[in-house]
This record gives C-alpha cells, structure tokens and sequence, in this order.
C-alpha cells in the first residue's frame, strides 16, 4: 500500500484506517502530498514490480530452457512474418 503523509484529498489518517482495516499490508509512506507524489512514482513502480515478481512468479525447474524456446520461437515466427510482409510488397509480374 501506498501512502501520501501529506495528502489533503486521501487524509492519511483515513488511509491508514484502510490499512488496519486490511489487516497491516506492507505499506510505504512517501513524504508527498496527493498530486507531488508522482514524483515518487519511479520508486513505486520498483516496489510493485519486485512484488509481483515475488509472488506472481512461476518457478519452472527447466525456467532457463522455456526462456530460450520461447525466444526462438517468437524470433522465428516474427522472421517468418517479415518475409511474408516482404513478399507481398515485392512487384508482381505483368501477365
């Protein structure tokens, strides 16, 4: 959770009424109000990512090994495509 110390449209003793009433998630407290906190947002956007990296990942014993077929994969099909593109682009012989 994410919470403006000095927020006049959210008032932080409201978000932290939410807070408890969610049962204590982690929370981080920025120094900003409701608008200046974008300013933040850079860390946020960090914080959220590692969050769901953590608990939205899939642990694969053969991770490695799909990462490589799925990057072989769609590098394939995309090569095949730009041939297709290419292909229908090329002038057409007069009959």
């Amino acid at each position: 959770m994410y919470i403006s110390l000095f927020d006049r449209i959210v008032r932080p003793q409201f978000a932290r009424r939410l807070w408890k009433a969610m049962g204590k998630p982690k929370a981080f407290f920025v120094p900003f109000g409701h608008y200046t906190s974008i300013l933040s947002f850079p860390y946020a956007e960090r914080l959220a990512y590692r969050f769901f990296k953590e608990k939205l990942a899939f642990r694969s014993p053969n991770l490695k090994e799909e990462i490589k077929e799925a990057k072989l994969s769609s590098s394939f099909q995309l090569s095949r495509k730009r041939s297709e593109v290419f292909r229908s682009c090329e002038p057409k012989p007069r009959q």
